[in-house]
């Protein structure tokens, strides 16, 4: 094959400087129709090696064909990581075909040729559009955040109103179904109405299972969710080709990831967060609108508003529920995380609801407890309020009992001061004792009256309770001099002195 600076030089000397082939033959040693290949049969691509005629199909019999084709169409419900290579289903034909004598690179083209036919998606897509209010697309993205100093991976789920593209974003510590519907009734509000049509992927939040002819069996809390707001799931292709059935959201979750996250935003919490891609999106809402140009996204929603469903009433209630068990420890137990509940409501039954951001215990219909939630197994959250009333039978747990570690700091030290001066369980019911203060008084007053004592040299706990009791009465009132000039009759009213002498008398014969 002619290298490209020959090919350039022999069309030049050839065009521009009149040499003949012959010339340029004894010259460059080409052959005479190599030569006249770089000067008339010039497609204007590069030099390169062409087929005189198509490559041959690999010699396969139509046996192997149909075996390959019905190993590779039950691929298709099998996990994609664990599906047939063409390596695995030569092996498979030598195991179980030992007749057919075919080669592995023969198996490599069949599969190859298979495959091919059995793509189902064109290679290029149609351009969609929408009407006002028609359909809006659903779905998560990922990004990365950092919070409290530390970097933390978001599930960012983005809601986009297919006609004015108008979004909503808000981000989650996990792709739960909890953070699914709650996002989305965020957005319901944020739009201030509903899309009639809602497009999904295939999550396991929505579709329990995938039948037959595009047929999904939903997920009993998704139905509920969507019959409260009246809309129409719309589900797409299964895999990767479904990404091109919602382009609007797809493009949307992209785009803002790499607009408005970058560099990493830095935030204290997942409110705070939450407020700051809020502001981004009402940012974007100012933004010309890619169809209507002499209009903004906000603008164009505006028209669009009037075509979405009303809101219901009320919300749906976007949280699992869960009937679980107190245990011994005064605990429930959630996704491997423990959270402690009031003691007195030890081994009952209660019922746990799990939101997005927080857990809550319910016994019968009264709130009984009510944690963040958190999202890393084996943590163990405690209250020492829940524990308070165990005090009084066993006074030396306020020592080391693990709901006692996570103490105010003004009782920590007080419990310290009072290790170091008095005997450990005469310590331990002292400090059980003004524990016991928080059942009956507020706590800001009892952390002061600790203080207070500390600060006056003394840990007796008599001490500290009087001193609360001193605080809740607060200071004397000043005594005023009754004003009696309205009231001239008493004004003469004489009381006379009080003589103690018998008072001094008696007490003198007593000391006596």
């Amino acid at each position: 094959m002619l290298p490209m600076q020959d090919f350039v030089k022999i069309r030049e000397l050839y065009f521009k400087d009149g040499w003949g082939i012959k010339k340029i033959r004894r010259t460059f040693g080409y052959a005479r129709q190599t030569i006249r290949k770089a000067i008339r049969d010039w497609d204007g691509q590069p030099p390169r090696y062409r087929l005189s005629k198509p490559r041959s199909r690999p010699a396969s019999t139509p046996e192997v064909q149909e075996y390959v084709r019905g190993i590779l169409e039950a691929d298709k419900l099998a996990p994609r990581k664990q599906r047939h290579s063409a390596r695995r289903i030569h092996e498979r034909i030598q195991s179980e075909k030992p007749q057919w004598e075919i080669g592995e690179s023969t198996v490599r083209g069949l599969v190859r040729q298979v495959r091919q036919e059995m793509r189902e998606r064109p290679p290029v897509t149609i351009p969609l559009a929408f009407d006002p209010g028609e359909e809006a697309q659903v779905d998560f993205g990922e990004a990365w955040v950092t919070m409290g100093g530390e970097q933390v991976k978001a599930h960012l789920l983005v809601v986009t109103l297919c006609y004015s593209r108008r979004s909503f974003v808000m981000a989650f510590p996990s792709p739960n179904q909890v953070a699914f519907l709650d996002g989305q009734v965020r957005a319901f509000r944020y739009f201030g109405g509903v899309a009639g049509r809602q497009a999904y992927d295939n999550l396991s939040s929505a579709v329990k299972k995938i039948l037959p002819r595009n047929g999904r069996e939903e997920n009993p809390t998704f139905m509920a969710f969507r019959s409260h707001y009246g809309f129409e799931p719309r589900y797409c292709m299964p895999g990767q080709d479904g990404a091109h059935e919602k382009g609007r959201v797809e493009r949307r979750v992209g785009s803002f990831r790499a607009a408005e996250l970058v560099p990493l935003p830095e935030v204290e919490s997942w409110a705070a967060l939450n407020r700051y891609l809020l502001g981004r999106c009402r940012e974007l809402d100012a933004k010309p609108h890619p169809e209507f140009r002499d209009r903004t996204v906000l603008e164009v929603f505006e028209e669009e508003r009037a075509y979405l469903r009303a809101l219901p009433r009320f919300d749906f209630v976007c949280a699992e529920y869960r009937s679980t068990r107190v245990d011994g420890q005064s605990r429930v137990v959630f996704e491997q995380v423990h959270y402690s509940v009031p003691c007195e409501y030890g081994l009952r039954e209660v019922e746990l609801r799990a939101f997005w951001d927080r857990v809550e215990v319910y016994f019968a219909t009264d709130l009984v407890a009510s944690w963040p939630r958190s999202y890393r197994p084996g943590e163990k959250h405690y209250d020492y309020r829940h524990y308070l009333k165990l005090l009084r039978y066993t006074p030396g747990a306020s020592l080391n009992g693990k709901p006692f570690q996570g103490l105010p700091e003004v009782l920590l030290r007080y419990r310290k001061e009072l290790l170091g001066r008095q005997e450990r369980r005469q310590a331990g019911r002292g400090f059980a004792s003004v524990l016991g203060l928080l059942l009956e008084h507020p706590e800001k007053v009892v952390l002061e009256a600790a203080e207070l004592a500390m600060l006056c040299g003394t840990v007796d706990p008599e001490a500290v309770r009087g001193l609360v009791h001193q605080l809740l009465c607060g200071p004397p009132k000043p005594v005023t001099r009754l004003d009696l000039a309205g009231c001239p009759s008493l004004a003469v009213v004489q009381v006379p002195p009080l003589n103690l002498d018998s008072y001094n008398k008696l007490i003198g014969v007593l000391r006596a």
